[in-house]
């Protein structure tokens, strides 16, 4: 177990007496992960990075048909940075380095120089459309990112949403949740995701009381979600169930 320095050391015996855990000074990492992220953040991106580089040249390609490295890139490679992209936003930047090693490796051949016949956006659609079904760094970033969100929304009681909500938006939804000071990159990278996952979500409705019918996504086949008229008879904010 770690604790704060802000925890006595007369405190920290006690925690550990009850858990039954042992007290040590730091873990270095975590499923792949530094346990502490400080301002400097190119040694968590960098690992990253240098996993999926070591993977490229420990194999190959020389000897590897399309269809071999076809399955290395969909099972391994991409699937190397796909916890990190879960619980951070990774620059943009970063997440194109990988996309070009990626190209690299899947355009290699005998001769020294290596040809892209058609674009990384074209190889990210699907085969029916003419691409390899090779998933888009960013987008995939992004929408890792919305899952977390959504998970806040549709367990309230599990342990993940009561932490962040007791730490940044203990009064308030998490759609109206704000970054805050001194965020963590975690919940910094879940928030940007916000809009995104406000696009897509809209109110089942039961009693229709805690639903406004203008404001609030609702009606599930008009495009947007929301009633685009102007209110006339029922007031400025009133719910589904005044109808």
């Amino acid at each position: 177990m770690v604790v704060s320095r802000n925890i006595s050391e007369h405190e920290s015996l006690g925690l550990a007496s009850i858990f039954g855990l042992q007290l040590v000074p730091k873990h270095d990492k975590y499923l792949g992960l530094l346990t502490i992220i400080g301002k400097s953040r190119a040694e968590l991106f960098q690992s990253i990075k240098d996993g999926v580089w070591n993977r490229i040249h420990g194999w190959n390609a020389k000897l590897l048909s399309q269809a071999e490295r076809e399955v290395l890139i969909k099972a391994v490679l991409q699937a190397i940075p796909m916890y990190i992209m879960s619980c951070f936003q990774l620059p943009d930047y970063f997440l194109r380095d990988i996309e070009r090693m990626i190209s690299d490796f899947w355009w290699h051949n005998k001769r020294e120089r290596h040809t892209h016949w058609v674009g990384g956006k074209r190889l990210c659609l699907s085969k029916d459309e003419g691409g390899m079904g090779f998933r888009e760094m960013i987008a995939f970033n992004r929408a890792m990112l919305t899952k977390q969100g959504w998970r806040l929304l549709t367990r309230p009681d599990s342990l993940f949403t009561q932490v962040l909500k007791a730490k940044y938006f203990p009064r308030k939804s998490f759609f109206r949740a704000e970054v805050g000071p001194r965020p963590s990159l975690t919940w910094r990278s879940i928030v940007s995701a916000k809009e995104l996952l406000k696009i897509g979500c809209r109110w089942r409705i039961g009693s229709g009381q805690s639903v406004r019918i203008w404001g609030n996504n609702w009606l599930p086949k008009q495009k947007g979600f929301k009633v685009t008229s102007a209110p006339r008879v029922l007031g400025p904010n009133p719910t589904v169930s005044a109808c």
